[in-house]
């Protein structure tokens, strides 16, 4: 299993961050994509790359990329109070 488009939401909470770093060391021809609402990036890694965004705003989808083959949905919101999503 080599060459593959990872979509990983949620990279930057503990278990996002691990299991990326795990992905990256088991499959290293992957592309692995990290999204997360931190503005930062994990580790230095040429098959990795970060989008900063935040889920919860529908204008921000068109950021992530059209070509996924596995998508891992970890993202979750703690925040307090989040407003109802409007259609």
């Amino acid at each position: 299993m080599t060459g593959l488009n990872i979509l990983v939401t949620g990279s930057e909470g503990f278990i996002g961050r691990h299991l990326c770093n795990s992905i990256i060391k088991q499959f290293p021809n992957s592309n692995i994509i990290g999204v997360g609402r931190q503005g930062k990036q994990t580790g230095n890694n040429h098959d990795y790359k970060y989008i900063s965004c935040d889920l919860l705003d529908l204008n921000n989808i068109a950021k992530l990329p059209k070509n996924i083959d596995i998508l891992i949905h970890l993202a979750g919101d703690g925040r307090p109070f989040v407003q109802p999503l409007e259609y």
